[in-house]
Parts: C-alpha cells; structure tokens; sequence
C-alpha cells in the first residue's frame, strides 16, 4: 500500500502540477481576457462611435439626397422653361425676320409711292395751272361770246322790229286782190 499511497502522492504531485500549471495557463487566459478586454472595449467604443458617425453620415447622406432630387426637379423645370423660352424665342426670331423683310419690301414700295405721288402732285399743280389759264380762256370767250349773243339778240330784235315794220307796212297796204306797190 505503500507504494499506492506513493504512486497516490507522486500522482497527486503531478496532479498539483498540472493543476498548477493549468491554473497559471488559466491565469495567463484570464490576464489576456483582461487584456482584450480592455482592447475590445476600446475597439467596441470606438466601433460604436463609428455607427454613430456613420449614422450621422447616412442621415446627412439622405437629406443630400432629397436636396438633390429637389434641385433636380427645380432643374428639370427651369430646363424645361429655358427650352420653351427657346422655341419662343425661335418663332419669334422668324416672325422678326418674316416682318423685317416685309417692312424692306412694304418700305420700297412706300418709297414707290410716295415718288408716284410726288410726280402726282406736281402733275396736279401743273395741271390746276393750266386749268386756271383754260378756265381764264373759257371765262373770256364765255363772256365775249355772251356779249356777242346779246348784241346779236339785240340786232336780231332791231332787225325783227324792222321785219315786222316793213311787214305790217307791206300787208297794211297789200290785199289780196291788188298787187303790191
């Protein structure tokens, strides 16, 4: 028994140093599980201050976001204006051009008859002279004339005076029967 109880005791020699050993492994384990600790925590603060910045990034990212498609929206519109604006302004261009060469054409033509009046007013003058000078003319032969017939109505009334004299005299003196004297 002897030697069981010493087997027993250099067994449990080896067992306290196993034991001893694994408590100072485990030692050592719980010193670097302290240690990590320690480091995990720091990581775990700074990961968690990471999440935070991040969610602080992401939050700012969508409102980016929606200001962006805000501003898009407001350019679409002022694109979708300034294109309008342009087409307007492209017909209005042409309709520009279309009456500007209306004006050079109504304005040759404007040119055009103002000469044509022009020779018009002279030609009227010339004429309103020559009328004068024929209306002068007309006005003297018309009086002249006119003198004329009233000296000739009054030499054809002398004259019938003295037809109707010498013919009363004559039919006062002639009968039918008796032959004139």
């Amino acid at each position: 028994m002897m030697e069981s109880m010493e087997d027993n005791e250099s067994r449990i020699a080896e067992l306290e140093s196993q034991l001893t050993a694994q408590l100072h492994q485990v030692q050592i384990l719980v010193e670097d599980l302290q240690l990590m600790d320690e480091h995990y925590s720091a990581v775990y603060d700074k990961c968690r201050n990471a999440l935070d910045k991040l969610e602080k990034r992401r939050t700012e990212v969508e409102s980016l976001n929606r200001e962006l498609c805000t501003t898009r929206d407001t350019l679409n519109a002022a694109s979708q204006a300034l294109s309008q604006s342009n087409n307007a302004f492209v017909k209005l261009r042409a309709q520009a051009f279309a009456l500007q060469e209306s004006v050079t054409i109504f304005f040759g033509d404007l040119e055009i008859l103002h000469s044509r009046l022009e020779r018009l007013k002279t030609t009227q003058k010339e004429n309103d002279g020559l009328l004068g000078h024929f209306a002068v003319e007309r006005i003297g032969e018309v009086t002249k004339g006119k003198k004329e017939l009233g000296e000739f109505g009054q030499a054809s009334k002398q004259l019938m005076e003295k037809v109707e004299k010498g013919a009363s005299e004559y039919c006062s003196c002639w009968s039918p029967s008796s032959p004139p004297q």
